[in-house]
C-alpha cells in the first residue's frame, strides 16, 4: 500500500484508534513524523525503494510546495507504472491537486502519469483510490477504484449543488438529506459511474 498525503494526516495509520496499541506497519516519508525525510527531487527513489523493497509507505507531501509537489508526483508515478508488476494499492488523498478538471501549464506531464497509472495500471498490478470532495478529472475518477462515491457526495454551497441533478431531485433537498453511498444499500446508486 503506497499512501500519498498532501495534508500530513495519514501519519495515524501507525497506531490504533484507541491510541494504546500498533496500527499498520507503514514507513512515514516526510512530514512531522517522518522516518526519512522526503525531497521534491527523491521521487523516482523512493518508487524504487517502494517497488524493490515491497514496503508500505505514507508519503507526506505536506511540506513541499506546489510546484515541488507536481515534481515529485510526477517522478513518482512515472516510475512506479514502469517498474511495478506485483499487486500495489495506490491511495491518493486530494486527488484534484493532483488531477485537476483544468490543468494548469506545466502540469501536462503529472496528468499523463496519473492517467497511465489510473486507467493501465492494472495490468502493472496497479490499482488506485482517489480521495477528493473538490472537482477532479472525471475521465481518471471514472477509472479509480471507488471514483463514484467521491462523485455523490454534495455540499450546499459547493458549486455541484447549484446544478441539476440527473435523477430529478432539487440541489437544496440533496443538501438537506446525506447522499452518500451505503455499502449495502442503494446498489443501483453505488455501481454507476459518473458520464
Amino acid at each position: 500500500m503506497l499512501i500519498l498525503d498532501p495534508t500530513g494526516v495519514w501519519w495515524g495509520l501507525r497506531t490504533s484508534a484507541d491510541g494504546k496499541t500498533a496500527g499498520y506497519p507503514v514507513v512515514i516519508f516526510g512530514g512531522d513524523h517522518a522516518d526519512v525525510p522526503l525531497e521534491e527531487t527523491a521521487g523516482t527513489l523512493i518508487a524504487d525503494v517502494i517497488v524493490s523493497q515491497r514496503i508500505s509507505a505514507v508519503l507526506d507531501l505536506s511540506s513541499l510546495s506546489k510546484s515541488g509537489t507536481r515534481r515529485f508526483c510526477t517522478d513518482l508515478l512515472e516510475r512506479l507504472y514502469h517498474r511495478n508488476r506485483e499487486p500495489l494499492h495506490v491511495v491518493i488523498d486530494e486527488a484534484d491537486l493532483l488531477a485537476p478538471q483544468r490543468v494548469a501549464h506545466g502540469g501536462e506531464r503529472l496528468l499523463g502519469a496519473m492517467s497511465d497509472l489510473v486507467r493501465r495500471g492494472r495490468v502493472r498490478g496497479l490499482g488506485v483510490s482517489m480521495i477528493t470532495q473538490s472537482p477532479v478529472n472525471c475521465t481518471l475518477l471514472a477509472n479509480s477504484t471507488l471514483g463514484h462515491v467521491a462523485q455523490r457526495d454534495v455540499v450546499v454551497g459547493d458549486s455541484s449543488a447549484r446544478r441539476p441533478r440527473r435523477d430529478g431531485r432539487s440541489p437544496t433537498d440533496v443538501g438537506r438529506t446525506t447522499d452518500r453511498v451505503q455499502f449495502g444499500k442503494r446498489q443501483e446508486e453505488s455501481t454507476a459511474k459518473p458520464t
